[in-house]
Protein backbone atom coordinates (compact mmCIF):
# COMPACT_ATOMS: atom_id res chain seq x y z
CA UNK A 1 0.00 0.00 0.00
CA UNK A 2 1.44 3.41 -1.02
CA UNK A 3 1.12 6.58 1.04
CA UNK A 4 0.73 8.89 -1.97
CA UNK A 5 -1.15 8.57 -5.21
CA UNK A 6 0.47 9.44 -8.53
CA UNK A 7 -1.36 12.78 -8.51
CA UNK A 8 -0.08 13.56 -5.01
CA UNK A 9 3.50 12.77 -6.05
CA UNK A 10 3.14 14.94 -9.14
CA UNK A 11 1.86 17.87 -7.06
CA UNK A 12 4.72 17.50 -4.55
CA UNK A 13 7.27 17.41 -7.39
CA UNK A 14 5.81 20.57 -8.96
CA UNK A 15 5.84 22.42 -5.63
CA UNK A 16 9.45 21.43 -4.94
CA UNK A 17 10.48 22.45 -8.45
CA UNK A 18 8.87 25.88 -8.03
CA UNK A 19 10.61 26.37 -4.67
CA UNK A 20 13.99 25.59 -6.26
CA UNK A 21 13.36 28.11 -9.06
CA UNK A 22 12.60 30.84 -6.51
CA UNK A 23 15.82 30.08 -4.63
CA UNK A 24 17.88 30.47 -7.81
CA UNK A 25 16.65 34.01 -8.58
CA UNK A 26 19.53 36.42 -7.90
CA UNK A 27 19.43 40.09 -7.18
CA UNK A 28 20.02 41.95 -10.43
CA UNK A 29 23.08 44.15 -10.54
CA UNK A 30 22.72 47.63 -11.94
CA UNK A 31 24.56 48.33 -15.20
CA UNK A 32 25.02 51.97 -14.19
CA UNK A 33 24.17 53.31 -10.74
CA UNK A 34 21.48 56.00 -10.65
CA UNK A 35 23.86 58.64 -9.23
CA UNK A 36 26.33 58.01 -12.04
CA UNK A 37 23.68 58.48 -14.74
CA UNK A 38 23.70 62.21 -13.96
CA UNK A 39 27.35 62.58 -14.99
CA UNK A 40 26.60 64.59 -18.13
CA UNK A 41 24.54 67.16 -16.21
CA UNK A 42 25.91 67.19 -12.66
CA UNK A 43 29.41 65.73 -12.84
CA UNK A 44 32.35 67.99 -12.05
CA UNK A 45 33.69 67.87 -15.59
CA UNK A 46 30.45 69.13 -17.14
CA UNK A 47 29.80 71.79 -14.52
CA UNK A 48 33.32 73.16 -14.16
CA UNK A 49 34.99 72.54 -17.52
CA UNK A 50 32.91 75.13 -19.40
CA UNK A 51 33.81 77.83 -16.88
CA UNK A 52 37.49 76.91 -16.93
CA UNK A 53 37.60 77.13 -20.75
CA UNK A 54 36.91 80.86 -20.46
CA UNK A 55 39.97 81.43 -18.29
CA UNK A 56 43.21 79.91 -19.59
CA UNK A 57 45.07 80.56 -16.34
CA UNK A 58 42.46 78.80 -14.19
CA UNK A 59 42.25 75.98 -16.74
CA UNK A 60 46.00 75.46 -16.48
CA UNK A 61 45.90 75.66 -12.65
CA UNK A 62 43.15 73.04 -12.52
CA UNK A 63 44.44 70.55 -15.11
CA UNK A 64 48.14 71.47 -15.30
CA UNK A 65 48.07 71.79 -19.10
CA UNK A 66 46.73 74.12 -21.78
CA UNK A 67 43.33 73.62 -23.37
CA UNK A 68 44.95 72.81 -26.74
CA UNK A 69 46.84 69.88 -25.20
CA UNK A 70 43.64 68.73 -23.55
CA UNK A 71 41.36 68.15 -26.57
CA UNK A 72 41.22 64.57 -27.92
CA UNK A 73 38.52 62.69 -29.92
CA UNK A 74 36.69 59.38 -29.21
CA UNK A 75 33.66 57.57 -30.73
CA UNK A 76 30.60 56.26 -28.91
CA UNK A 77 29.60 52.59 -29.02
CA UNK A 78 26.20 51.17 -29.89
CA UNK A 79 25.43 50.25 -26.26
CA UNK A 80 26.52 53.35 -24.41
CA UNK A 81 27.98 56.77 -24.83
CA UNK A 82 31.74 56.69 -24.37
CA UNK A 83 33.43 58.73 -21.71
CA UNK A 84 35.25 61.36 -23.71
CA UNK A 85 39.04 61.14 -23.52
CA UNK A 86 39.19 64.77 -22.40
CA UNK A 87 36.87 63.86 -19.52
CA UNK A 88 39.05 60.86 -18.62
CA UNK A 89 42.09 63.07 -18.86
CA UNK A 90 40.43 65.64 -16.59
CA UNK A 91 39.86 62.98 -13.95
CA UNK A 92 43.43 61.74 -14.20
CA UNK A 93 44.95 65.21 -14.08
CA UNK A 94 42.71 66.22 -11.19
CA UNK A 95 43.83 63.15 -9.27
CA UNK A 96 47.49 63.92 -9.94
CA UNK A 97 47.06 67.63 -9.14
CA UNK A 98 45.14 67.25 -5.87
CA UNK A 99 45.90 63.81 -4.49
CA UNK A 100 42.19 63.33 -3.70
CA UNK A 101 41.12 59.72 -3.29
CA UNK A 102 39.84 57.84 -6.31
CA UNK A 103 36.54 57.36 -4.48
CA UNK A 104 36.13 61.12 -3.96
CA UNK A 105 36.97 61.91 -7.57
CA UNK A 106 34.72 59.08 -8.76
CA UNK A 107 31.73 60.62 -6.97
CA UNK A 108 32.66 64.16 -7.96
CA UNK A 109 32.94 63.34 -11.66
CA UNK A 110 30.13 60.76 -11.42
CA UNK A 111 32.17 57.93 -12.89
CA UNK A 112 32.38 54.38 -11.68
CA UNK A 113 35.39 53.42 -9.60
CA UNK A 114 36.29 50.88 -12.31
CA UNK A 115 38.06 53.70 -14.09
CA UNK A 116 41.70 52.65 -14.25
CA UNK A 117 43.44 55.77 -13.04
CA UNK A 118 46.81 54.13 -12.51
CA UNK A 119 46.99 52.98 -16.14
CA UNK A 120 45.98 56.44 -17.36
CA UNK A 121 48.58 58.21 -15.24
CA UNK A 122 51.26 55.70 -16.30
CA UNK A 123 50.39 56.23 -19.98
CA UNK A 124 50.32 59.97 -19.47
CA UNK A 125 53.76 60.02 -17.85
CA UNK A 126 55.19 57.81 -20.62
CA UNK A 127 53.93 60.18 -23.32
CA UNK A 128 55.23 63.42 -21.80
Amino acid sequence: MTLFSDNDLLMIALILDKDEEEDVVKKKRLWVHQALKKRSTEGEFYTLYKDLMDDGTKFFEHFRMSENSFNIKKQDTYWRKAIAPRERLAVCLRYLATGDSLKTISFSYRMGAWYSLQDRSRNLSNNF
